[in-house]
């Protein structure tokens, strides 16, 4: 159904969360680093942590409401993006699954 229709590569993105991907392939060009090998993430992938893409994505315009439309703006794209297989994280790094459409 609509699920295994979402997790395809190449399935495109609206809203706040095609707003959230695009701050994280943005904020990973400016700032991403390789962390510390970890078995949980690909060899030489570039990463930011949560903190810096909710930041950026804070800056960037992912909601023009207060503290708390921002936090639910934040966790209805991050879940989103996560759930759907756009974005892995591991401990507080984030970083873009390959093949998936760069926004």
């Amino acid at each position: 159904g609509a699920a295994a229709k979402a997790s395809k590569p190449g399935k495109s993105l609206s809203g706040q969360a095609r707003i959230a991907m695009r701050v994280l392939h943005e904020v990973i060009d400016e700032a991403g680093l390789v962390p510390s090998t970890s078995p949980h993430i690909p060899a030489n992938t570039r990463c930011v942590t949560i903190n810096q893409w909710r930041e950026h994505a804070r800056s960037r315009g992912l909601s023009d409401g207060d503290t708390d439309a921002f936090r639910k703006a934040w966790k209805r794209s991050f879940d989103k993006l996560v759930a759907e297989g756009f974005v892995a994280v591991c401990n507080d790094w984030a970083w873009p699954i390959a093949g998936k459409e760069r926004l």
